[in-house]
């Protein structure tokens, strides 16, 4: 019937929505600005921060030493934890 319009559910609404607001997102600066956060796991300022927290006493080599260490400590428990989510989630074999 002309004049007639679709009916969508919330949910439709909702990723049609969300879906018209990341077309028009800039992905670029979107990725630089989370980037730049200094709580980004990728880089060393939040390491270097924890690192002189825990140790104030480190001189600048051993907070880099120090900071380089959390991160790659975080990141190995990240992946085992992943990896224990994966396993759980497909069930026993």
């Amino acid at each position: 019937m002309p004049g007639r319009r679709a009916r969508y559910s919330r949910a439709e609404v909702g990723r049609i929505a969300i879906a018209a607001r990341l077309a028009t997102e800039d992905w670029r600066e979107m990725t630089v600005q989370a980037s730049a956060s200094p709580r980004n796991p990728a880089g060393l300022d939040r390491w270097r921060a924890q690192a002189r927290a825990e140790n104030p006493a480190l001189d600048d080599e051993q907070v880099e030493r120090q900071a380089e260490r959390l991160r790659s400590d975080y990141y190995r428990e990240l992946g085992k934890r992943s990896g224990e989510a994966r396993r759980s989630a497909n069930g026993p074999r």
